[in-house]
């Protein structure tokens, strides 16, 4: 029995040394992606920066988009859950707390049994229900491995790899881009592209945060913060990469941000054939106005405040 386990993690450790010393630009799943690409401009003729903004649409029209559906309609079956689970609980603590009393037993191993058993029951409601929580992970498991694997054959193809000896495999990035960024191989001279990624990335965090109804628990706004640093960071590091790797990212994040305010309104969500929800907003885009209009003062009181006390 040991053997066997050692012989298993023998091969585990051999195919991870493997994976690891491995050229990325190897891999077929890369190389994949860099021949959908070029199919996609030799079929069409279509200048480069046509053929990564197309290509980046229709791929998220035709994978993520289904995906992100489907991810709305199980986070609004859960929403619509909530009044029967919070029934549910209620009925489930006062059978815990009585059976407890009678069993002598103190109020924290009341409260510990309650959550153990309000946790279980909460799974097995949405599992009945087909909108289990994990299934709402299924979109990022999709929509992260699809845009390294873009990311990474854009980079191969416009000559940013090292490992390939920086010269770019598709020659005609250098003359096919347009405006300001004619040579997709270089940076954007004019920092506009990675401007456009940050400011689509931040407003794409500051609809979801707004939409929230309520106060953010610390951790959620530990975590919006974090995005919120990450999205200023990624447009700086897309200054320095190639301009068709900052088109495609820009294109995507701006794709995101549409897809995000169409999802708010009710006329689509019906059209999508999406549960009508209690925080369902009949003029989505007014509150997202005021929302920020009074984060917006808040912060800039909090800032006066600030320079006063100094």
């Amino acid at each position: 029995m040991n053997s066997h386990w050692t012989r298993r993690a023998r091969g585990l450790r051999k195919g991870v040394w493997l994976l690891s010393s491995r050229p990325y630009h190897q891999y077929k799943v890369i190389q994949c992606a860099e021949n959908l690409i070029c199919s996609a401009h030799n079929l069409t003729s279509l200048p480069w920066w046509v053929v990564i903004g197309g290509t980046t649409v229709i791929l998220r029209t035709v994978v993520t988009l289904p995906l992100s559906v489907h991810q709305n309609k199980i986070i609004s079956k859960m929403e619509l859950l909530q009044p029967l689970i919070k029934e549910y609980g209620e009925a489930l603590k006062h059978r815990i707390v009585v059976n407890c009393k009678r069993e002598g037993k103190t109020s924290n191993e009341a409260n510990r049994k309650f959550k153990a058993e309000f946790r279980k029951l909460s799974r097995e409601i949405y599992s009945r229900e087909g909108c289990h929580p994990l299934k709402v992970t299924l979109l990022p498991w999709i929509q992260l491995p699809l845009w390294i694997v873009i990311s990474f054959a854009l980079r191969n193809m416009s000559g940013a790899n090292p490992a390939t000896g920086g010269v770019p495999s598709v020659p005609g990035l250098s003359t096919e881009g347009v405006l300001w960024f004619a040579d997709l191989t270089a940076p954007d001279p004019l920092f506009i592209l990675p401007v456009l990624l940050s400011v689509s990335n931040l407003l794409n965090i500051e609809v979801n945060a707004l939409k929230k109804k309520g106060r953010e628990t610390l951790f959620q706004s530990i975590l919006t913060k974090f995005f919120r640093l990450l999205s200023i960071s990624i447009g700086v590091v897309a200054s320095q990469l190639p301009s068709a790797m900052t088109l495609y990212w820009a294109t995507s994040s701006t794709y995101s941000l549409a897809q995000n305010l169409l999802f708010m309104l009710p006329r689509v969500r019906r059209f999508l054939k999406l549960p009508k929800t209690p925080s369902e907003s009949k003029t989505p885009c007014r509150d997202l106005r005021t929302s920020w209009s009074e984060r917006t003062k808040e912060f800039l009181m909090r800032q006066r405040k600030a320079n006063s006390q100094k």
